[in-house]
């Protein structure tokens, strides 16, 4: 079980926009699905496992906007997990998020696939992993449903001792089922090494390319970027890391021009191929008496959102033409008790944005407490 309770900002609100049904098909059959799979696999009591979560959250602002709209927010999710051979998991997870106020803003989320894993000689490594997820509201809001399947493949290769290679591709298709506009196709290739140094430090190198395809008129998003990270061990019980990543994106003329991120739930309006810029944290972790976990991290982002032009309050765009840029700052701490079956951690978040877009300038801060149990 998980129980988190939090203050916290998301983002931008929308009007109600039509009170069609939104109801769906996907979450029955996908779990009609998985009870067929049980059913035909030759399973024993080993073969499987349980998760429950609950997650509570209070927020002053669940849209991260001047506007401060405030809610509390139940959330619980069930997975089970199937273990058919060594290398093979079939899972499926469910979860359903209710809002005390704005109640037009439940949701259900589903997601089944498969996982698969074999382990090469020296440790290198091909995961494979597919399925499907799919999100389900209430008529008010049911132009946010959709259903996506997905796929991704990695392969791991110890170049040597101290040199790891990875190359990872991933496939999505998100289909909206009321938004038909904004249904995509997203490819996303990157290539890593990792180094690891003399006196436990390790380096890491990534870079990747991805690309948004939207089916119904053909115009694209084509990003770049480039990351790179370095780790190291002051001792067995003290780590310190940081990471720095530049991004670039190239947009056609003709992609939907219009910006929703939340922090709750997902929108047609708002991936991470939503904006450009660079982004980087610096992290301590310890591990203290009675092995608690320790967490520090400070973060910032610069981000820029081609073709999204920046707003007055009254919705005119301010002079001259300028696209909206945003300066995100965050500090967080966190403790966490780890058990085999059981898990509880605290954390406070704080963070504030500064936007040459006066709707989304906002601060907000966090507190979230979690517990979680699981069943093999």
């Amino acid at each position: 079980m998980t129980i988190t309770i939090t203050t916290e900002g998301a983002t931008t609100t929308m009007d109600k926009r039509r009170s069609g049904s939104g109801k769906g098909g996907f979450a029955p059959l996908l779990f009609s699905l998985f009870v067929i799979l049980t059913s035909l696999l030759p399973l024993n009591s080993q073969d499987f496992s349980i998760g429950f979560s609950y997650n509570g959250t209070v927020s002053s602002n669940i849209f991260s906007n001047y506007e401060k709209i405030g809610d509390f927010i139940n959330r619980g999710w069930l997975d089970f997990s199937l273990y058919p051979s060594r290398e093979l998991e079939i899972y499926l997870s469910s979860g359903y998020s209710l809002f005390k106020e704005n109640h037009y803003l439940n949701f259900l989320t589903l997601e089944m696939g498969g996982d698969w894993v074999k382990y090469l000689k020296g440790r290198s490594m091909i995961h494979f992993n597919a399925g499907i997820n799919l999100q389900r509201f209430k008529s008010d809001y049911d132009y946010y449903n959709y259903y996506q399947p997905f796929l991704q493949g990695d392969f791991k290769y110890y170049l040597k001792n101290s040199l790891l290679f990875r190359a990872s591709y991933s496939f999505e298709y998100t289909k909206f089922v009321y938004f038909p506009d904004y249904s995509n196709q997203k490819h996303r290739l990157f290539l890593q090494l990792n180094k690891f140094l003399p006196f436990e430090m390790t380096l890491r190198g990534e870079a990747g390319a991805r690309l948004k395809f939207y089916t119904k008129d053909g115009s694209s998003i084509r990003q770049i970027y480039g990351r790179i990270r370095l780790s190291k061990g002051i001792s067995y019980r003290i780590g310190l890391s940081g990471e720095l990543t530049l991004k670039k994106n190239y947009v056609s003329e003709s992609v939907p021009g219009k910006i929703e991120e939340n922090f709750f739930f997902n929108t047609p309006f708002y991936d991470d191929f939503s904006w450009d810029g660079y982004w980087g944290f610096v992290q301590a972790r310890a591990i203290l008496l009675y092995e608690v976990e320790f967490t520090a991290r400070a973060s910032y982002y610069k981000r820029r959102f081609p073709r999204i032009l920046a707003l007055d309050l009254e919705g005119n765009p301010i002079q001259p033409l300028q696209d909206r840029e945003d300066s995100l700052q965050q500090i967080s701490v966190s403790l966490r008790r780890r058990w085999p079956s059981f898990q509880i951690s605290l954390t406070y978040l704080y963070r504030t944005n500064l936007s040459n877009d006066p709707y989304f300038t906002f601060s907000d801060g966090i507190f979230m407490i979690s517990t979680g149990i699981f069943v093999y």
